[in-house]
């Protein structure tokens, strides 16, 4: 290293430089913590809340007596309710562990990453479900995105997103595609910013954008002067990628390629998840671990903007304490009561 690494008897004083603490950690550990005794760490999602897993929890502490146990609630997380940590020394114990937490807790799969390594990911659901028609759907999305950019260069195809369930999926497909073929490469994005929108909405467009590294734009215009200014801006696009499925305003005109017509700006509209169900897109999200707006936990199934959306009356039930509650989005079990929670427009 280029600098000495400063200790008093056997207290050691790492630079505090993040880089260079790194850089001598990585060449002085095997040195200064060399140890024969070694720890295997695994974690296990339930999706119960920590305080009804107490007794099973103090019977798996009992049991593993010499294992190290973390328990962790979680009152925000979409896909888990309590985090169980275990840290031992034999392979193993964490086997006997894991099959005993899987036994006796309602252990769900959870990924922490489901951007990384995505298109393997998504591969892999499609080869373990068992709902053929899903299966289809989403061969069908990948073969349409594929030829997308067989028609087009990177740089002239954009999406337009706007952090709702189906324009999600559409994301997740369109970038689990584009980083196996251009893994240094940036999506391109237009989010068509309404006036009114959902502090839950916004709060998720800024944490996506990040994640998943997009070149994004925002206007805020109606549609069509929305996407006339952003073919302005950027004369290259000649594709948008939309989250579009049958039910949607105007979805009956669409095909998987659908060139805009009339005065609308001339550009070609992709549809990879036109035939998509309901159950189609939260068996995608909630396969792979994929966030979603808190809103859709809520009882909202289609979001438009707080004008003009409810929480669907289909999800509406009675807890014990009489209070009035609503199911999240992806209990409802007929998809043809999706867009019941959007409102009437009033009539002039």
């Amino acid at each position: 290293m280029l600098y000495p690494l400063v200790s008093v008897q056997n207290v050691y004083i790492f630079p505090g430089i993040p880089q260079l603490l790194e850089r001598a950690f990585r060449n002085l550990g095997p040195t200064l913590f060399k140890t024969d005794f070694q720890f295997i760490t695994g974690e296990a999602f339930v999706d119960q809340d920590e305080v009804s897993l107490t007794n099973r929890i103090n019977e798996l502490v009992e049991k593993f007596s010499d294992t190290s146990f973390g328990s962790y609630p979680s009152l925000v997380n979409q896909f888990y309710k309590t985090r169980l940590t275990f840290e031992t020394t034999s392979q193993q114990e964490l086997q006997n562990i894991e099959e005993h937490i899987k036994s006796n807790m309602p252990v769900v799969s959870f990924d922490k990453l489901p951007e990384e390594n995505s298109y393997e990911k998504i591969t892999a659901l499609l080869e373990n479900t068992q709902d053929e028609e899903f299966r289809k759907n989403l061969k069908e999305s990948l073969e349409i995105i594929e030829e997308s950019y067989k028609r087009y260069r990177p740089e002239e195809v954009s999406i337009c997103y706007n952090g709702g369930k189906d324009c999600i999926v559409m994301l997740h497909l369109v970038y689990a595609y584009f980083k196996t073929k251009y893994p240094d490469g940036k999506l391109k994005s237009l989010y068509i910013k309404e006036t009114n929108t959902y502090a839950e909405v916004e709060t998720y467009m800024k944490e996506s954008i990040i994640k998943y590294k997009l070149q994004n734009v925002t206007i805020s215009l109606p549609m069509k002067q929305a996407l006339a200014e952003h073919l302005a801006q950027d004369s290259m696009i000649k594709g948008t990628v939309l989250g579009t499925r049958m039910g949607d305003p105007g979805s009956q005109y669409q095909e998987s390629f659908s060139p805009t017509d009339g005065d609308w700006p001339r550009i070609m509209r992709i549809n990879p998840i036109l035939h998509w169900r309901f159950q189609d897109v939260w068996t995608f999200l909630r396969g792979l671990s994929i966030p979603y707006p808190s809103l859709y936990d809520q009882g909202y199934t289609s979001l438009g903007n707080p004008d003009n959306t409810e929480p669907n009356p289909a999800l509406r039930y009675v807890d014990n304490n009489g209070v009035v509650r609503f199911h999240p989005a992806y209990k409802l079990t007929d998809g043809s009561l999706e867009r019941q929670g959007r409102k009437p427009k009033n009539k002039s």
